[in-house]
C-alpha cells in the first residue's frame, strides 16, 4: 500500500531538512509448505516536492518492483502505467 511520511535529506547547503514524502512499499511473496505471505523487502520513499530526494530504505536491500506482488500466476500480458509523481511503472494486469 502506498503511504506518506516525512523523511530527512540533506540539501545543497549541507543542511539536512525534513521532507514531506510518498512511500511506495516492494512486497514479494514467500511460498513455504503451501502456504503464502507477504513481506515488504525495501520502500522507495520520494519527497513530493522535489524528485531529488528519493531513497530505498534499507539500503542495500533486494530489488524488487512495486506492485509486483499483484499480478497473479495466470497473468499473460501486464499494460504498464507510469505515474507522473514518481516516474515508477504501476501495472494492470489482464
Amino acid at each position: 500500500m502506498v503511504g506518506a511520511g516525512k523523511f530527512m535529506f540533506k540539501g545543497d547547503d549541507d543542511v539536512w531538512a525534513d521532507q514531506q514524502c510518498v512511500t511506495f512499499p516492494w512486497i514479494d511473496v514467500e511460498r513455504d509448505k503451501g502456504k503464502e505471505r507477504q513481506v515488504v523487502k525495501r520502500v522507495k520513499i520520494r519527497s513530493m516536492r522535489e524528485k531529488r530526494f528519493q531513497k530505498l530504505d534499507p539500503a542495500g536491500g533486494g530489488w524488487g518492483m512495486f506492485g509486483w506482488h499483484t499480478v497473479g500466476p495466470d497473468v499473460k500480458v501486464i499494460y504498464p502505467i507510469v505515474c507522473v509523481l514518481c516516474v515508477c511503472c504501476v501495472c494492470l494486469c489482464v
